[in-house]
């Protein structure tokens, strides 16, 4: 946090003073000794002599402490104050956004509760394939509730993205588009004819981050641009009445249905040479 001129100018101004006064300090000692030692040895004298000790230790001290140790305290002081202010100003932004959880590893997030307790989830993802073997069962058993809603937008099989993201994955169009394929056949078996009420849809755009939106709480998984793989972090958003992110993104989630369509029916077999 940057210091304004007002506080810069009011800190030159009492370092001003502070000299003054101790210069005056000592001057005043210094003249209350030199009175001292020319007058004649009595109550004033000795008064004068005491009142200019007072005084010298008084102004060397003071001066000690303004030359080698309130600066100091002062830098320490602004710091540790604009550290507070700059998370007061961190925190009122993740307010307004409605962040209310950051991780490092996004591996270290449960969706369980996400899972098994949203009555309308949308999950976007590139092929789907990983993090649909994972949280398998938490799936199944979402699936069995016919209560619930889910839409599951992958990368379209058609989608020119494809050949983007084979590349920076090191891999092949042929076999997103069969990964794109295992994870709808996985979903569809998890799913139970009657009850399940699951939409999966493709879409011709890219995706930014995954994406798992719930009724009040919204997960975002990052995406480095480079290749290669990488710890993602993972940021948590709740729902704010009015300007939050959560509402953002949900609207986005909506548009995005303009650029998507039923894809429950592909398949595509591809014999893989990459693991």
């Amino acid at each position: 946090m940057k210091k304004k001129k007002s506080d810069t100018v009011s800190l030159l101004r009492f370092q001003g003073r502070s000299t003054i006064a101790i210069l005056a300090m000592v001057i005043v000692g210094l003249l209350f000794l030199l009175a001292s030692i020319n007058m004649e040895k009595g109550f004033w004298a000795s008064l004068l002599n005491q009142l200019s000790t007072v005084l010298l230790v008084g102004g060397i001290w003071t001066g000690s402490y303004e030359l080698f140790m309130r600066r100091d305290f002062i830098k320490i002081n602004e710091d540790q104050t604009s550290q507070v202010l700059d998370r007061i100003t961190l925190a009122e932004g993740e307010d307004a956004l409605g962040l209310v959880e950051v991780l490092h590893d996004s591996t270290d997030f449960d969706y369980t509760p996400l899972l098994l307790e949203a009555e309308h989830l949308t999950i976007v993802l590139n092929d789907g394939r990983t993090w649909i073997s994972t949280h398998n069962d938490d799936l199944r058993h979402r699936l069995a509730d016919e209560d619930k809603t889910t839409t599951i937008f992958l990368l379209h099989p058609e989608s020119p993205m494809l050949h983007v993201l084979a590349r920076k994955v090191d891999s092949t169009r042929d076999n997103l588009r069969s990964k794109i394929s295992e994870s709808i056949q996985m979903l569809k078996n998890l799913s139970i004819e009657g009850k399940t009420n699951l939409e999966i849809l493709g879409h011709h755009l890219y995706n930014p981050h995954s994406t798992f939106l719930g009724d009040d709480i919204a997960i975002l998984t990052l995406y480095f641009t480079a290749r290669g793989r990488r710890t993602v972090p993972l940021l948590k958003f709740k729902d704010k009445e009015r300007h939050g992110f959560l509402k953002m993104l949900r609207e986005d989630l909506t548009d995005l249905r303009n650029d998507a369509e039923e894809i429950s029916d592909f398949k595509f077999v591809f014999e893989r040479t990459d693991k």
